[in-house]
């Protein structure tokens, strides 16, 4: 029986480089999932009646594609301790407001990151049934490899009864990270903690592994490309020294074997945008039979 599926991406603009993202994320989703519908959530300063803006880009171009604008962010939101978070929080929520309203019409909800898509043909048989098998409401990812201890919403599957048990919020996780250094980022409300055993945990299963934190695999299922879904490294702001995240990950634990200068003008992110599905293939290794095929030529995005 068909599931019927939504899926809400958040999208840091519209400026062109995210453009190739979610022209990417949409090639994926084709060639790995029956059928679905796809919404945006834009991050900016405007309202979506006026779509058109030099700060975030045009709003058009998500016009021309397979998917719905349901909303735009304020480009200036000023919020401690970081405004990149309290941006993507507002988008996430902006997602679940859309799905409540629209949770009659489907039987599962997925969240994504712009750089983040189902990668395996039958993802969604797959998954749902590992769900079913222990009771579990919501699959997400979980980040050790970046000494993460939360719930990472880059990609989550949520059935309709979960989403009131959602709440997006900047969240402390007692203890820390596992580090013990304070973790606090975008959670996701009470599975992080009361009911922690009705989620499917989505680890990192790479079978080649290209960078500790980066280019990640997810239960041979989604890829996460990380760090800001840039082309090249994500240079660094208030809270992190140039070139630190992706070099390192998080409390830059990495340093006694990353060399200072590992990917510094992106060559392993140009793999990607080269050939997507073979890069994904050979990255999650696994399923060879089952990943996404496609041409790259006329299917690839255009350079950012």
């Amino acid at each position: 029986m068909t599931k019927r599926l939504l899926v809400g991406a958040t999208f840091r603009d519209a400026q062109a480089d995210q453009l190739d993202w979610l022209d990417l994320q949409l090639v994926f989703l084709h060639t790995t999932t029956e059928t679905y519908d796809h919404v945006s959530f834009v991050n900016g300063k405007g309202r979506y009646s006026y779509r058109e803006s030099p700060e975030i880009g045009n709003v058009l171009e998500f016009d021309k594609r397979d998917t719905r604008v349901i909303g735009i962010g304020d480009a200036h939101t000023q919020r401690s301790p970081s405004p990149t978070s309290a941006q993507h929080i507002d988008a996430l929520n902006g997602l679940l407001a859309y799905f409540k309203k629209h949770k009659a019409d489907y039987d599962y909800f997925l969240f994504l990151d712009n750089d983040a898509f189902p990668i395996r043909r039958g993802w969604l048989d797959d998954l749902v049934m590992k769900m079913d098998e222990t009771g579990k409401l919501i699959a997400v990812v979980v980040r050790p490899e970046n000494l993460e201890i939360r719930w990472h919403a880059s990609v989550l599957l949520a059935k309709p009864e979960a989403l009131d048990g959602l709440c997006f919020q900047l969240q402390h996780i007692p203890g820390g990270d596992f580090m013990g250094v304070d973790e606090l980022d975008v959670g996701i409300g009470g599975f992080q903690d009361g009911s922690r055993d009705r989620v499917w945990p989505l680890i990192r299963t790479n079978k080649l592994n290209l960078h500790p934190v980066a280019y990640g695999i997810y239960f041979d299922m989604f890829y996460h490309h990380t760090f800001g879904a840039r082309r090249h490294v994500r240079r660094g702001h208030d809270t992190h020294v140039p070139w630190d995240t992706l070099r390192w990950g998080r409390n830059l634990y990495a340093t006694q074997y990353i060399d200072e200068n590992y990917d510094a003008e992106g060559q392993i992110s140009q793999q990607l945008w080269d050939d997507p599905a073979a890069f994904v293939s050979k990255l999650a290794g696994w399923s060879p039979d089952r990943y996404a095929s496609f041409d790259p030529a006329g299917k690839k995005p255009t350079d950012c």
